[in-house]
């Protein structure tokens, strides 16, 4: 595949008049139009055409690997994304990579955040902030329940690290229970992960559209019914995989059969 990338890119070192932009990138959707996608449709997040044009303009712009190319798709703008077909967040919101460019850019004199482990939660993370405050204006961090960490003070920077390494441990600890957990639901047979045990009812939420377009859950539909009413339509699928299975009959492209019909 590298080898195809770069051919791509040779192609694209032709003569030409200008920079190609986004948006004539984009124009490839009539030829990739054609491209079938072999996917299911479970868990598919992208359409196979933005992903395609999201390769394409980050081999344009230089990317030579799958890596590199997921570096650069991770690091484009929301409205590039956009453009490509891809999903986006509509809030735009500032992300940690925005937060340093600023404090690094000695933009940012003072972070102010709900609570510590929405800023890091890891002790690296902290460290780089307390280095970043001794070459650049930034100086405080502070909560919004009323607590201030002065970076420029000893005191000030140890009680942070102490509240990172905290968080640190509470975040490793909440996800050593849920392993815990999911692996004693797995030994027992029970349904260990997912939005719902398939076969049965998951919740159903009324959806209210906020003013900024977000949609969030509001009220639960079913009460009572979560984990317990059986989904009929789920019914034959679930019972004929369990036989085969059981039973050892074409045991491996049950599962297969399964993915097919998009369980």
């Amino acid at each position: 595949m590298p080898a195809a990338l770069e051919e791509l890119a040779r192609s694209c070192e032709l003569p030409r008049v200008g920079v190609p932009g986004v948006e004539e990138v984009a124009d490839l959707r009539e030829y990739l139009a054609v491209v079938a996608d072999p996917r299911a449709r479970r868990g598919v997040r992208h359409t196979l055409m933005s992903v395609l044009l999201i390769t394409a303009a980050a081999v344009v712009a230089g990317s030579r690997s799958f890596v590199a190319i997921g570096e650069w798709a991770a690091d484009a703008p929301q409205h590039v994304l956009a453009t490509l077909g891809a999903r986006w967040d509509r809030r735009s919101r500032a992300t940690a990579v925005d937060l340093l460019g600023h404090v690094m850019r000695g933009l940012v004199r003072e972070i102010l955040v709900t609570e510590v482990p929405r800023l890091c939660r890891q002790t690296e993370e902290a460290l780089e902030l307390i280095r970043l405050s001794k070459t650049t204006p930034l100086r405080y961090i502070t909560t919004t329940d009323g607590m201030t960490y002065d970076l420029h003070t000893p005191r000030g920077r140890k009680a942070f690290r102490e509240a990172v390494s905290d968080a640190e441990f509470e975040s490793d600890q909440t996800s050593s229970r849920q392993h815990r957990r999911s692996n004693k639901l797995a030994e027992a047979g029970a349904a260990h992960g997912g939005q719902r045990p398939y076969g049965y009812e998951g919740a159903n939420y009324e959806k209210l559209t906020t003013p900024d377009g977000e949609q969030v859950n509001e009220r639960l539909l079913n009460p009572g019914r979560v984990g317990l009413a059986i989904v009929e339509k789920d019914g034959p699928v679930y019972r004929n995989t369990a036989r085969r299975v059981r039973g050892a009959v074409y045991p491996v492209p049950a599962p297969n059969e399964v993915g097919l019909r998009h369980v």
